[in-house]
C-alpha cells in the first residue's frame, strides 16, 4: 500500500513538472480580444507577435509576463484567455449613465430653481463641442470624444475602460485640433481625472487640466 502511494506521488510530481515545462515554453500564438471585450483594443508587440488587447487585457499580460520571467509563453497565453473569460462572466451589469443637467438652464420660459443651501461655482464657460482625443496613461492609449469643453477641463466619452481611476494623471492630445505650425501645442497636455463613471459599454470622464496657476477650489 505504501509503495502504491509513493508511486502515485511520484507520478503526480512528474506530471506537474511536465505541465510547468509546457507552460514555460515560448508561444507564437497571438491574443486577439477584438469583438470579445467591450473595451477598445490596441495593438501591442511582445514575444515577436502583435496582440490586440484592451486596457485590462494588457495589464494582465504584463503581470503574467513578469510571472514567467519576462517571456511570452504558452502559460501567459492560456492564463490570460482564461482570466478574460472569467472576468467577463463575473462583471456586474452597470446602469446607463444619465446625462448631466446644467445648473443653470438659461431658459427664459422656465422657472429656474436654485438650492440656496448648496454652494456651487462655475469655473469656466463650457461649450458643447465634439472632437477626437487621445488619452495616454503609462503605455496604454485610449481614443475618446469630447462632449463639452472649457478652458481648464473637458468631458469625454470613450469605450469601456477598466484600469482608469479617479485622480489618475493622464496625457491628453487634441488630435483633430492640432495645428500644422504648432504641432505640439495641443498634444500630451497633463490632466487629472476628477470624475469617472461607467455603463456596460462606455466610460465617461471629466478631465481637469493640471495648471499650477489654477486654484484647486474651482469646479467643472
Amino acid at each position: 500500500m505504501a509503495e502504491s502511494n509513493s508511486r502515485l506521488t511520484k507520478n503526480k510530481a512528474f506530471l506537474q513538472q511536465q505541465e510547468r515545462l509546457r507552460m514555460s515554453k515560448p508561444s507564437s500564438l497571438a491574443i486577439d480580444l477584438r469583438n470579445k471585450v467591450t473595451g477598445e483594443c490596441q495593438p501591442y508587440q511582445f514575444g515577436g507577435v502583435t496582440h490586440y488587447l484592451d486596457d485590462r487585457g494588457y495589464s494582465l499580460a504584463k503581470r503574467l509576463i513578469e510571472l514567467f520571467h519576462g517571456r511570452y509563453t504558452i502559460g501567459v497565453y492560456e492564463l490570460l484567455l482564461k482570466a478574460i473569460k472569467t472576468l467577463a462572466q463575473t462583471d456586474v451589469p452597470l446602469p446607463s449613465v444619465k446625462p448631466t443637467q446644467d445648473i443653470l438652464t438659461r431658459d427664459a420660459q422656465q422657472v429656474q430653481l436654485l438650492h440656496l443651501d448648496k454652494f456651487f461655482q462655475r469655473a469656466d464657460l463650457r461649450i458643447l463641442y465634439t472632437t477626437e482625443l487621445e488619452i495616454r496613461i503609462d503605455d496604454i492609449m485610449y481614443h475618446a470624444n469630447s462632449v463639452d469643453l472649457s478652458a481648464t477641463a473637458v468631458r469625454v466619452v470613450m469605450k469601456r475602460a477598466h484600469t482608469l481611476n479617479k485622480h489618475d494623471t493622464v496625457l491628453v492630445s487634441f488630435t483633430e485640433l492640432t495645428s500644422g505650425s504648432e504641432p505640439d501645442l495641443l498634444n500630451n497636455i497633463s490632466h487629472r481625472i476628477v470624475k469617472i463613471e461607467h455603463d456596460a459599454l462606455c466610460t465617461y470622464l471629466i478631465l481637469k487640466r493640471i495648471d499650477q496657476n489654477t486654484a484647486d477650489s474651482l469646479v467643472y
